[in-house]
C-alpha cells in the first residue's frame, strides 16, 4: 500500500514525499528508502489560562495565511489551508506586528472526542507572538484532550507547549523520499498533526 501510494504520489508530480513514522515503523520505511530528517514530540494535555490574547480570525487574510505558509514549508498547501479555515473558521487564529501584517497563524480543529492544534506558526523573530496564539487557540477551543506534533528541538515549540502542561506521548522522525528541500522548523511551533503532514 506505501508502495502504491509512493507510485501515485511521483505520478502526480511529486519529488519529495515526507512522512512521520513511529519508532516501530522507522524500519519499515527505512526499507523502502526513506532518510530520517527530524525527531518530532506528540504532546497531550494543556491548561486553559483563560488569557485571550488580541488575535484575528482568518477567513478574510486566507492569502496572507498562504503566502507566510509558504515561506516556512515546500509544497504548496494552499488549497488544504484554505479548506481548513472554511471549515473551522471560530479556531483558526492570525496575530499581526503593529503594521498589521501577518506574523503568525494558528488552526486548531476540534473534533468529537479530541482536539488537534497545528499548524501553529510564527516567524522566529516574533517568539512572543508564538506563546500569544497557544494562548488564544487554547481559550477557543472545547473542553476535551488536546494533541499536537512538533519539532523536538524548536525551542519556541517546547516552551510554548510544556509550559502549559503538555506532555510528550509519543517521538515519532520525520523521514523524507528523495531529494532534500528546505523547511525552517524553528517557526514551526505545531505542525499539521500525522493526519495531515
Amino acid at each position: 500500500m506505501v508502495e502504491a501510494t509512493i507510485t501515485a504520489l511521483k505520478d502526480h508530480g511529486c519529488t519529495t514525499i515526507k512522512l512521520y513514522a513511529t519508532p516501530k515503523a522507522i524500519p519499515l520505511y527505512e526499507r523502502i528508502g526513506f532518510q530520517g530528517e527530524a525527531e518530532y514530540c506528540v504532546a497531550n494535555g494543556g491548561k486553559r489560562t483563560g488569557r485571550n490574547p488580541n488575535t484575528t480570525t482568518l477567513e478574510n487574510r486566507i492569502s496572507e495565511v498562504q503566502h507566510l505558509d509558504a515561506t516556512i514549508f515546500p509544497g504548496d498547501r494552499s488549497a488544504w489551508l484554505e479548506n481548513l479555515i472554511n471549515q473551522h473558521p471560530h479556531t483558526c487564529l492570525g496575530i499581526t506586528n503593529d503594521d498589521n501584517e501577518l506574523t503568525g497563524y494558528g488552526i486548531a480543529r476540534p473534533g468529537e472526542t479530541l482536539t488537534e492544534i497545528g499548524p501553529v506558526i510564527t516567524h522566529p523573530r516574533h517568539g512572543n507572538h508564538a506563546q500569544h496564539l497557544v494562548d488564544a487557540l487554547l481559550t477557543r477551543i472545547p473542553d476535551q484532550p488536546v494533541e499536537l506534533i512538533y519539532p523536538k528541538n524548536g525551542m519556541l515549540a517546547q516552551t510554548a507547549w510544556t509550559c502549559r502542561g503538555f506532555v510528550t506521548t509519543d517521538t515519532p522522525l520525520q523521514m523524507r523520499l528523495g531529494p532534500p528541500v528546505k523547511e525552517h522548523r524553528d517557526a514551526i511551533i505545531a505542525a499539521g498533526g500525522q493526519e495531515v503532514g
